[in-house]
C-alpha cells in the first residue's frame, strides 16, 4: 500500500519556469537488501555527492560551476562563486575578500585588498605567500608552490528518538564529528601570457570522506571499502562502512596554454565540475547540503577536463571522463562533459550550463556488485547567481538526471525501465556586517522513481516518486581570516512512505519512522 500527496507540474513546465526566472532575474541509496530493510547506505560509486574543486584549499578558482576556472576572474574582480572569495591580483590570487553578499563584495562596493595566501589561514599564508613560493621558472613557467589545510567540526542534533540523521548529510550522525581534516598541497599554475606547468594533490580525514570516496580508489571496484575498513559491528548507518576515514579527492596534473584567449587542461582525479555546494567545508555557506549535491550530481571525474577562456566574460567546457565517482571500473566508459559560464558585463549576473552523458555501469540488482551491462546516463546542471546589491545576492540552481537501466521493483517484484531524478535549490544570501554573512536556502528534490535517495540504484524500495522538501537558514560569522563559525536550523520533509507487512508506516527520516524532521548544526573551520 503507497500513498503520496498531490500532483506535480511535468518536467518541461519545470524546466520552463526555471529558464523563464532567469531571464527575468537578467539575467546537487541503495537500500542495502532493499525493502523492508531500508537503510541509508549509499554505494560511493554512485552516491551522488556533486563537487567543485576547492576554491579555498589549493585553489583559489572554483572548477564546480566554471567560472572562475578559465581565468574569468580579471584583477580586480571577485569569482562570483567562491564562498570565501577571492579577489584576483594582476599577479595572480592574492587577495581576499569578505564571503558572499553580494557575493563578495565588500561594504560599500569597493573591493578589500588585503594579501594573504589562496587558504587565508592562521601561519601557511606565511609560505604561500613567500618568494620561494611565488617564483616562478623557466621549465615551469609563471605559478608558486602551496601548500593549504584546515580542520571542520561540529555538533548536530535533531528531533529523531535516535542518534541518524540521514539521509541529510554531512551532519549525519548527532554529537560531535570531526568532518574534514584537509591537507592540499602542490603548484598553482598562472593563467597568463605564458605557458604554466603544475598540479595538486589532496587528502581528507574524517567523517566526510564518505562523500568523496570513489570506485577504484577509496573503494574497490566491487564497492568495498579498499583502505578504510568496512565498519563491521558498527552502529553507524552507513551500512558496511566506517564512520571515519581517509580519501584522496583530488591528484592530477595541470597546464595552462596561452592558445586563443588561453586553455587550461587538467589531466588526472579532481572534483567534479558541476554544482553549486561543494563536500569541500570551506567552500560551502552551510554545514548541511542539499538533497541535489548529495544524491544529483557526481561528486569527483577522472580524465581529461579543459576550460577555454571566450572572450572576456564567457568560458567553454569540454571534458571526457570516467564514470560517476570513478577512479577505475571493471568496464569503464567515458563520458562526455560539455558546458559554458558567462558572466554579465554589469557584474550582476553570472550563469551556468553544463551537460554530463556516457555509459554508467549498473550494479547487479540486489547488490552492490558491478554487472556487465550498462546504461546511458544523461545529467544536466545550471546555475545562476544573481547580485542584488552590495550586500545580497541569490542563487537559483537546477539538476535533472536520466537513465535509462533496469530496476527492480521490490514492491511487487517486477521490473521497469529508466530512472529519473531532479531538483531545484534557492539560495539567499545578506552581508549584516564585514564579520557577519546571513542565509537561507529552499530546495525541493524529486526522486521520480525512488532509486536516489531511500530506495536503491537498480532496485527501488516503493516503485513510486518521492518528494524532498528542506528550508535552512544559517549564518557564517568570520571574526578573522582564517575561522568561520557556521550555526544553522533546517527543516526536511518528506512524502516517501512504505506501508509494511505489520502495516507500520516507514517514512524518510528518525530510522525510516517519520516523515520529518527538525535538525540543528554547528561547526567550525579553522583554516591552518
Amino acid at each position: 500500500m503507497l500513498k503520496r500527496g498531490f500532483a506535480y507540474p511535468s518536467m518541461a513546465g519545470i524546466i520552463g519556469i526555471i529558464l523563464y526566472a532567469s531571464c527575468f532575474c537578467a539575467a546537487g541509496a541503495m537500500a542495502q537488501g532493499g525493502y523492508p530493510d531500508l537503510s541509508y547506505e549509499t554505494p560511493a560509486h554512485y552516491a551522488s555527492p556533486p563537487i567543485q574543486e576547492p576554491g579555498v584549499p589549493a585553489s583559489v578558482e572554483r572548477m564546480g560551476s566554471g567560472f572562475a576556472d578559465s581565468g574569468m576572474v580579471e584583477p580586480g574582480m571577485v569569482d562570483p562563486t567562491l564562498s570565501a572569495p577571492v579577489v584576483m591580483g594582476e599577479a595572480g590570487p592574492i587577495m581576499y575578500a569578505q564571503p558572499y553578499p553580494g557575493v563578495g563584495m565588500p561594504m560599500g562596493g569597493e573591493f578589500v585588498e588585503t594579501p594573504v595566501s589562496p587558504c587565508s589561514g592562521l601561519f601557511l599564508h606565511n609560505y604561500n605567500n613567500s618568494e620561494a613560493a611565488r617564483n616562478g621558472s623557466l621549465f615551469w613557467g609563471a605559478g608558486s608552490l602551496f601548500v593549504d589545510a584546515w580542520i571542520a567540526q561540529g555538533l548536530s542534533y535533531s528531533n529523531n528518538d535516535n542518534d541518524e540523521q540521514g539521509p541529510v548529510g554531512p551532519n549525519d550522525s548527532e554529537g560531535y564529528q570531526m568532518n574534514q581534516l584537509y591537507l592540499s598541497f602542490g603548484r598553482k599554475v598562472e593563467k597568463g601570457c605564458g605557458w604554466s606547468f603544475g598540479g595538486q594533490i589532496d587528502l581528507m580525514y574524517g567523517t566526510d570522506y564518505y562523500y568523496a570516496s570513489s570506485v577504484g580508489l577509496e573503494n574497490t571496484p566491487e564497492n568495498a571499502p579498499h583502505w578504510n575498513g568496512n565498519g563491521a559491528g558498527s552502529t553507524y548507518y552507513r551500512g558496511g562502512r566506517n564512520e571515519y576515514g581517509l580519501a584522496m579527492p583530488q591528484i592530477y596534473a595541470e597546464v595552462y596554454a596561452p592558445i586563443f584567449c588561453g586553455v587550461d587542461v587538467k589531466i588526472g582525479h579532481f572534483y567534479s565540475v558541476m554544482g553549486f555546494e561543494s563536500p569541500v567545508a570551506p567552500m560551502n555557506f552551510f554545514y548541511s547540503r542539499s538533497y541535489s549535491s548529495l544524491y544529483g550530481m557526481p561528486s569527483t571525474m577522472t580524465g581529461v577536463m579543459t576550460t577555454s577562456r571566450l572572450g572576456e566574460r564567457a568560458n567553454l567546457i569540454l571534458g571526457a571522463v570516467n564514470e560517476w565517482n570513478a577512479f577505475d571500473t571493471p568496464n569503464d566508459h567515458f563520458s562526455i562533459v560539455a558546458g559554458f559560464s558567462f558572466d554579465s558585463w554589469c557584474k550582476n549576473l553570472s550563469f551556468s550550463a553544463i551537460v554530463m552523458t556516457g555509459d554508467q555501469n549498473a550494479p547487479a540488482s540486489g547488490s552492490a556488485t558491478w554487472s556487465e551491462e550498462s546504461a546511458n546516463t544523461t545529467l544536466v546542471n545550471l546555475c545562476a547567481i544573481l547580485r542584488l546589491t552590495d550586500r545580497l545576492s541569490y542563487t537559483a540552481e537546477f539538476v535533472a538526471g536520466f537513465d535509462d537501466r533496469e530496476v527492480l521493483n521490490n514492491i511487487d517484484l517486477t521490473t521497469f525501465q529508466g530512472r529519473e531524478w531532479y531538483g531545484f535549490s534557492n539560495y539567499l544570501f545578506y552581508r549584516a556586517t564585514e564579520q557577519l554573512t546571513l542565509g537561507a536556502r529552499f530546495e525541493w528534490f524529486r526522486d521520480s522513481n525512488d532509486t536516489v535517495v531511500t530506495g536503491g540504484y537498480a532496485v527501488s524500495a516503493t516503485g513510486e516518486a518521492a518528494d524532498y522538501f528542506a528550508f535552512t537558514l544559517g549564518a557564517n560569522w568570520e571574526p578573522n581570516h582564517w575561522f568561520v563559525l557556521r550555526p544553522e536550523v533546517r527543516w526536511d520533509w518528506s512524502d516517501w512512505e512504505v506501508v509494511d507487512s505489520e502495516e507500520s508506516r516507514l517514512g524518510a527520516y528518525d530510522r525510516n519512522t517519520s516523515r520529518n524532521q527538525f535538525t540543528f548544526g554547528m561547526d567550525a573551520i579553522v583554516k591552518f
